[in-house]
């Protein structure tokens, strides 16, 4: 019994310290918009180059400022619901980042850029893909 109780502890506290790696993100301001999807790269080898012309496809991302999301193929809804967004230390480069989930997909994915008008997003695995969206610009009334 006494030479399992180090064990016991040690992963006590690494789950202690797992949970503490991740801190809610409030602030969805520069998320906020509908981003259009221009390509996808990566994978294995990266071996894998989508965009929208090779795909015959569109895909838009709407993120509200309320942690409501919608995505749309070829101008359809395919997926709703909400969003929330933690932060994690990247597995690429050990910065701390915004991770985004969605309700509808277990799939989370790692803010790796955001801009003015540009949306990178990774899969946060060694062999992943990046997705990358430009916003698009709201028709004013």
């Amino acid at each position: 019994m006494t030479n399992k109780l180090p064990s016991l502890l040690a992963l006590i506290l690494m789950a202690i310290f797992a949970t503490g790696c991740t801190k809610q993100i409030e602030n969805t301001h520069a998320l906020s918009g509908t981003w259009e999807w221009k390509s996808t790269d990566g994978g294995l080898g990266f071996h894998l180059h989508q965009t929208p012309a090779t795909t015959g496809t569109t895909q838009q991302l709407e993120l509200k400022s309320n942690l409501q999301y919608v995505r749309y193929t070829n101008n359809a809804v395919t997926e709703e619901g909400t969003y929330s967004l933690t932060e994690q230390a990247c597995i690429h480069d050990g910065q701390k980042k915004n991770v985004i989930h969605f309700s509808g997909s277990p799939q989370t994915y790692m803010v790796e850029k955001i801009a003015q008008q540009q949306l990178v997003l990774s899969d946060e695995h060694y062999d992943g893909v990046e997705i990358l969206y430009e916003r698009k610009n709201e028709a004013h009334n």
